[in-house]
């Protein structure tokens, strides 16, 4: 159905939703900063302080959600 570059793509998307994305590439550490941050961040949203560590947080996050969605579109299809 699908093929091993597919899958890992599909497997990277889903886990980034989750903060697991750099887990399962091996970086602990980078995943531990990331989630200590929105917690960090989301505590902080009561003051008005708070928006700006976690608007950094998310842009962080996108700009390799969108990595991981061209490595799914550059994957070979296998119908083609």
């Amino acid at each position: 159905m699908f093929q091993r570059e597919e899958k890992k793509a599909i497997i990277k998307i889903i886990l980034f939703f989750f903060f697991l994305d750099l887990e399962y590439l091996g970086k602990r550490k980078e995943a531990f900063k990331e989630v200590i941050w929105l917690i960090f961040s989301l505590l902080l949203l009561t003051v008005i302080v708070g928006i700006i560590p976690l608007v950094i947080l998310l842009v962080k996050r996108q700009t390799r959600l969108f990595k991981y969605i061209k490595e799914y579109e550059s994957a070979p299809c296998v119908g083609e």
